[in-house]
């Protein structure tokens, strides 16, 4: 009888590690990124920065980590410039699909430049120009449902596509840089996802920097420190034009002011958690 017991026992022990470890992997991250990383030596930076481009672009950076952000107003055609080679692209809620700087594969049909093609020419083997091999595409978040026309941008072309539905989170992690993102709802009540909140830095120290796909009203502006009670940042689209503005908490104040953020970089501290 007592072995019975004990069966039984451990069966149930079986049973309810089980339920914990699908209940775990339940709400864990959707999506998990691991991106290689050049050796870097000593400890991570204390600051990371964020550079605001035209059109609702903005590029975050972070000891090697780039994360390329497109606003609603963001409209730079195919193989964006100036933000270099991005590691994440997020698509922010009505955007318009471009990217800056994601290292965007060429259309379909288009020339990849693998290996030079060979023309017979009058008996005389003619080596044509080789064109540079494209660099590999960024993975791209954005909101689901989206009502961005995903795929009818040559921009969005072979990248690696992680639709996203309110509080979905992904994680990435590259060398001593971390990142998460969640998939943030508005207003209470909603369930439509409204923006995104990134939390970057190492595993010690981050900075969560709230991103919104529109610009917010003065009513929602003031409820925004209540709603996002971790943000340290918040970029918004500009309402009385196109670009992003970045945004800071008031010390300790449920408030949040413009920052200056002069041409080049706005710099960013991490706190320790």
């Amino acid at each position: 009888m007592g072995g019975w017991y004990g069966w039984r026992m451990v069966c149930v022990v079986g049973l309810l590690a089980l339920g914990c470890r699908v209940g775990l992997a339940q709400i864990g991250p959707r999506y998990v990124l691991e991106l290689p990383a050049p050796r870097q030596g000593g400890a991570a930076p204390e600051r990371g920065s964020i550079a605001l481009g035209p059109d609702g672009q903005a590029t975050i950076r972070f000891h090697g980590l780039t994360v390329a952000l497109a606003g609603p107003d963001a409209t730079l055609p195919p193989g964006g410039q100036g933000a270099g080679i991005a590691d994440l692209a997020v698509l922010l809620p009505g955007a318009a699909g471009a990217l800056p700087g994601t290292g965007a594969m060429p259309a379909s049909g288009a020339a990849t430049g693998a290996a030079p093609a060979l023309a017979d020419q009058g008996g005389v083997v003619v080596a044509s120009p080789v064109r540079p091999a494209p660099a590999p595409a960024a993975p791209l978040v954005y909101a689901e449902p989206s009502a961005t026309p995903i795929g009818r941008q040559e921009t969005l072309a072979g990248m690696a596509r992680h639709p996203m539905q309110a509080w979905d989170t992904l994680y990435l992690r590259k060398g001593q840089a971390r990142l998460r993102v969640t998939a943030m709802p508005g207003r209470p009540g909603t369930v439509a996802t409204a923006g995104f909140m990134l939390e970057i830095g190492t595993f010690h120290a981050t900075c969560r920097i709230y991103v919104s796909g529109a610009a917010l009203a003065a009513g929602d502006l003031a409820a925004l420190p209540q709603r996002l009670p971790g943000a340290e940042l918040a970029l918004v689209p500009a309402g009385d034009g196109p670009g992003l503005t970045v945004l800071r908490r008031a010390g300790g104040r449920d408030l949040f002011l413009p920052a200056a953020a002069p041409p080049g970089r706005y710099a960013f501290p991490l706190t320790r958690r």
